[in-house]
Order: C-alpha cells, then structure tokens, then sequence
C-alpha cells in the first residue's frame, strides 16, 4: 500500500465539518504536506534512511562527455550506485561503486584496489552531480550505470505518494488537521484552538519510534576482506 496526499487529506477533511474543500482547498493542503513530509522525512533520515523509499536512474555508457557527470535528480540521499557490465542482463550481476567522500576522489582514482576484496569503480558527489572515478577508458566495459536515490518528497496533487511506510499515515492525517484547525481559528464553526496539537506531536514521536526499533531486528556483518584473500 502507498501512501497518497488524497487519502491524507480525505482522512484530515473526517476530522472536523468545518474541513470542507471550499474552507479549505486541496492545494493549501499539499503545500503545507510537501513541507511537513520534507521535515519527517529529515527526521526518518536520522534515524534509519533506509525506511524511506527510493527511486532509480539508469544511465547508459559511454557517457556523452565523460566530465560532466551523471546529473542526479534532488535527493536527500544516494544509497547506492552500480554498474552493469556490457552483455550482463539481471541487475543481480552488478558491480558495486564505492562511493567516496569527494576529499578521497584521487587516493583511488588509479587502476588497483581499494581495499582486498572492494573493487576499483569508484564515484563521489560534486553537488548534485554523480562524477565517476578514474577516466573513461575504465568504464568501457560497462553498459550502464544504475544509481539509486531517496528523492526529495514533492506533493502536487491527490495521487502524490509520500515516501514513508503504511504507518506514517497517522501522524501525517493528524498534522494536517492541526493545521486545518489553525486555520479556522476566528470562525464561528471553528474547532477548539490546539485540539490536534498534542496529538499530531504524540503520533509523529511513536511514528520515529517505530522506524527506530525496526534497525534492532537486523544484523551488521563486516565483510573479511583479509580473510577473503587467504589471510594475512
């Protein structure tokens, strides 16, 4: 199930008569969930990213001018970035890219290893645009380059989907209420001012909460990189 603005915003408008779409407009409503999904989002990302969905740019080889980069759409974060060796097919036979701190772009930037077992493609950020180590010549033997990325989360209509998972619906629905009933204030079919206000906070923690517990059910394993290579 995904998340959409349409379904925040129908739940949001159950809350209170008064939430009517003359009173207030869809399109107040995806700005102000464009905004608090960006600030969630920021907090999910301190907590585990990984709870956040991500999209997908392939970008076939050669590049037009090797210089310029893969240009990357907003993101909050790249996760990830492979590249599909010429005649493979399944993404399963990717090679990984290690990607660098932009500072370590020419300790590694040469033919060789970057550590037993870790391979020699590596990439580093420049602002928004992915740079891809080495020179040209290195990535000849490859097809394309696949980087994956959490986006910046943008609403512009009732089809939008948030990238939480299912339980972020909660707390979404009651900020938007909150801020329907700011709103209203002044008005004679007003809600009580601060009705949501406890509630909102509450259900935004215990979201967190749940993401957080989630990284205690799985494992971190280090790679032996050592021991791959017969020891010492």
């Amino acid at each position: 199930m995904s998340i959409t603005a349409g379904d925040i915003l129908n739940a949001a408008r159950d809350r209170h008569p008064s939430f009517d779409p003359k009173s207030q407009p869809a399109e107040v409503a995806y700005r102000f969930l464009e905004q608090f999904a960006r600030a969630l989002a920021s907090d999910v990302m301190e907590r585990r990213p990984e709870a956040l969905a991500t999209s997908t740019l392939v970008t076939s080889m050669p590049l037009a001018v090797f210089s310029n980069g893969i240009a990357v759409p907003a993101n909050l974060m790249v996760t990830e970035v492979t590249a599909l060796r010429s005649g493979d097919t399944s993404p399963n036979e990717d090679a990984p890219v290690a990607l660098l701190a932009p500072a370590q772009r020419f300790r590694f930037s040469g033919n060789g290893m970057v550590g037993f077992g870790i391979p020699t493609l590596t990439a580093y950020l420049n602002g928004s645009t992915l740079q891809l180590g080495s020179d040209a010549t290195a990535w000849s033997p490859y097809a394309s380059i696949t980087v994956r990325y959490i986006p910046v989360p943008s609403v512009t209509t009732g089809a939008s989907v948030l990238p939480f998972p299912d339980d972020a619906m909660t707390p979404c629905v009651s900020a938007l209420a909150e801020f329907f009933g700011m709103r209203r204030q002044g008005m004679s079919d007003a809600p009580p001012a601060g009705l949501w206000a406890r509630e909102a906070a509450d259900d935004r923690q215990t979201f967190l909460d749940r993401v957080q517990r989630q990284s205690g059910a799985e494992e971190i394993r280090v790679q032996d990189v050592y021991g791959d290579r017969g020891g010492w």
